[in-house]
């Protein structure tokens, strides 16, 4: 009987490393791998069990760290620390990829209470770090872009018309400040009196449809009083977590955690992997009642500890409108050749309503005929990340709306590639489709006017010296019909070096043509006047010279008469 339940516990705990979707591993305090489970050889892209008897220090610690982590095993060695601690840095992949891992990590001790190793899960964060790092730069990326934009004025409007967005060009434009501006509303703040009925029921139609206004000419007012002539355009922009807001844009013209455990080949070490793993661990019959469900199982789920253990997976912790399809989806793997693991994602019910999305690697159990009796799984909770990517989503969608609804083309420039994108509307500005515009800097310059490319490349150069917070330059450029157009391209450094040098430029372009063409056929007029009332004055002039010298012949001719 020892031996059986001996051999059932290696048997278990093969199975928790073979399950595992994370890291398992051991060490000694010189970095020396005693095991490794296949997931561990896996994310570092390695052949089980390639990596065992080797230094992690040597094969998988990158270069920078690899001192200051053979300091760190040394303190943990010598020094008095928690059972349960962790830590978290990069490991290096046998092709040299960098991925960042999240450690649970318990020291190893002998019959004499002495430290001789680690025992390790480590839970691979890379995409995750991805994930948010690309939230933080969209949403910085958007802020930054419409924030700092010299002369695209752009302001936010909720449901009921108060601001809740004002940029720098807004302040400047009309004279109030963001302090002054948000809370209040809009009708309040640059809209005539004669204007305010129907900008009112425009807003309530642009809301209501989520069909912006089309672009027009708008004479507003300024805090001083002023009128100001503005290009306006609009943008609704509709998510479903947040409000429908109103983004006007005005240029004038006067941007989980995964972990995972696993258990060694003996009870003891089973359960304190089970205690360490920070997912859910969970066994079930065909029928889905609950044989094991670790701590985290249940802490996750708003549960005492075992308090699940007995009790139907499928009637206690599945929504009722999927259990049904769950059901007969792991019916449908148990005589399905799907390997040895299959995964699945799906919502779970905690004790108190919430609803978790929880990922699922599973594993068939077999008893000693090979009958199918059950299922080990592990559970991440997905939750979070999932809102991480809907947040994403929605933020590059409402940067996209704003960017499309005020008519302008973006580009992105990498100087370390010397690469650069441009969206439809920068192609299509000058007749071409986005297939013609290739990702070459040169191709921009090239269709610049040869008589603007000098002053324009001295304001871009000026800007990358650090001699201007940002640059907004006119010139006219080459379109695919052979004529010029006026273009006003707006541009600003949105990363940077440790050392300060620029990595990225990001900007605008906008056709200003026609107000070029405006401007220019005004100074013409205005021109012909002055010349046309200097002819009126000569005239005038000499004609009052002649009807003097005439009078004075004539008062001399009486004179002589009387006489």
């Amino acid at each position: 009987q020892l031996e059986d339940a001996l051999r059932r516990s290696n048997q278990k705990a093969e199975m928790l490393l073979d399950v595992a979707a994370e890291i398992i591993i051991s060490e000694d305090f010189d970095g020396n791998i005693l095991l490794l489970n296949e997931s561990g050889h896996r994310i570092l892209g390695y052949e089980s069990p390639e990596l065992v008897g080797r230094n992690i220090f040597d094969c998988a610690m990158p270069g920078e760290i690899r001192d200051e982590m053979r300091e760190y095993f040394k303190s943990l060695k010598n020094g008095s620390i928690k059972t349960i601690f962790t830590h978290e840095n990069e490991l290096l992949t046998k092709t040299g990829e960098r991925r960042t891992i999240y450690w649970h990590n318990a020291v190893i001790k002998d019959e004499l209470g002495q430290a001789i190793g680690l025992f390790s899960s480590g839970a691979d964060i890379t995409e995750r770090k991805k994930l948010e790092a690309e939230l933080i730069e969209s949403e910085r990326r958007f802020k930054k872009i419409l924030q700092d934009h010299p002369s695209l004025a752009v302001q936010g409007y909720g449901i009921d018309g108060i601001t809740n967005y004002w940029n720098k060009a807004s302040e400047r434009l009309y004279g109030y400040t963001a302090e002054e501006a948000i809370g209040r509303n809009l009708l309040d703040l640059i809209i005539p009196e004669s204007m305010k009925d129907e900008v009112a029921r425009a807003i309530k139609s642009m809301l209501e449809t989520g069909e912006a206004q089309p672009e027009s000419e708008l004479s507003l007012v300024r805090k001083n009083g002023s009128i100001i002539d503005v290009l306006s355009s609009h943008a609704v922009v509709n998510s479903s977590n947040h409000p429908p807001e109103l983004f006007c844009i005005d240029i004038d013209i006067s941007d989980r955690k995964k972990n995972e455990e696993a258990l060694r080949a003996s009870k003891e070490t089973a359960e304190m992997l089970l205690d360490l793993a920070a997912e859910i661990i969970l066994s079930t019959d065909l029928e889905g009642n609950i044989l094991l469900l670790n701590p985290s199982g249940h802490r996750m789920l708003g549960y005492a500890p075992t308090e699940l253990v007995g009790k139907n997976w499928f009637d206690t912790c599945l929504p009722g409108e999927e259990r049904d399809g769950i059901v007969k989806y792991l019916d449908s793997l148990v005589s399905a050749d799907t390997g040895s693991i299959v995964s699945h994602e799906n919502d779970v019910i905690t004790k108190s309503g919430e609803r978790k999305t929880i990922s699922w690697h599973n594993s068939r159990i077999r008893d000693t005929n090979g009958k199918f009796i059950g299922w080990f799984s592990s559970g991440e909770d997905v939750t979070e990340r999932n809102k991480t990517q809907m947040a994403l989503r929605v933020s590059q969608e409402r940067f996209r709306f704003a960017l499309e609804g005020s008519d302008l083309g973006e580009w992105d420039w990498d100087l370390k590639t010397n690469k650069i994108s441009r969206n439809e509307r920068w192609a299509g500005m000058l007749g071409y489709s986005p297939d013609e515009i290739d990702d070459i800097l040169q191709q921009g310059i090239d269709l610049q006017h040869p008589d603007d490319r000098g002053e324009a490349w001295k304001a871009v150069q000026a800007h990358l010296d650090g001699k201007t917070d940002s640059y907004s330059i006119e010139y006219r450029m080459r379109t695919k019909s052979g004529k010029y157009k006026w273009i006003r391209d707006c541009g600003k450094i949105m990363a940077r070096d440790e050392l300060g040098h620029p990595l990225r430029v990001c900007g605008t372009h906008a056709d200003i043509d026609e107000q070029k063409i405006a401007g220019e056929r005004i100074k013409g007029l205005l021109s012909e006047k002055e010349l046309l009332l200097k002819e009126v004055h000569h005239r005038i002039k000499n004609n009052m010279n002649t009807i003097s010298s005439r009078s004075e012949e004539h008062t001399s001719e009486l004179q002589s008469r009387q006489v």
